[in-house]
């Protein structure tokens, strides 16, 4: 949204909706009005949909997968391993915040714990699916030793 200059010298008040001019005035009792007037801007956002969501935790994965990747193991996760995470990473007061310390969480840390243990090496390929209410990792092929 483009903003507009509001009523106090120096703060500007973002788009005219209702959400905007309540997260102004939220800014203006929460701050001081020497900090309110340093602000150029206040950005209101609207919430994140379920798809964009959806779309933020399948980019977050294929990056963990691509880092994964560097160390020679293909992992494969299936749609109810992502599902998982997206139930665990987001929720509708901080949107998307969590998706990626929840993809370390429930993939890259266990994963590297798998590495770290030998159970799995560079070449393997594993699965991630959800068994026992968690994320599981299944080595579906090894690499030729």
């Amino acid at each position: 949204r483009e903003c507009r200059a509001g009523g106090r010298p120096g703060l500007l008040q973002g788009g005219t909706g209702d959400a905007a001019r309540a997260g102004t005035g939220r800014a203006r009792a929460c701050f001081r009005p020497e900090f309110c007037a340093r602000l150029d801007y206040v950005l209101g956002f609207d919430p994140l949909t379920d798809e964009q969501k959806a779309r933020i935790v399948g980019m977050e994965v294929a990056r963990a997968q691509e880092r994964i990747a560097g160390r020679g193991v293909l992992l494969e996760v299936t749609n109810e391993a992502m599902d998982v995470v997206f139930r665990c990473g987001t929720d509708n007061r901080s949107g998307a915040r969590e998706i990626r310390r929840t993809v370390e969480r429930l993939l890259v840390a266990p994963l590297a714990s798998l590495l770290a243990s030998g159970q799995v090496r560079g070449g393997d390929r594993v699965r991630s699916d959800v068994r026992s209410g968690g994320i599981r990792f299944w080595k579906v092929a090894a690499c030729g030793r």
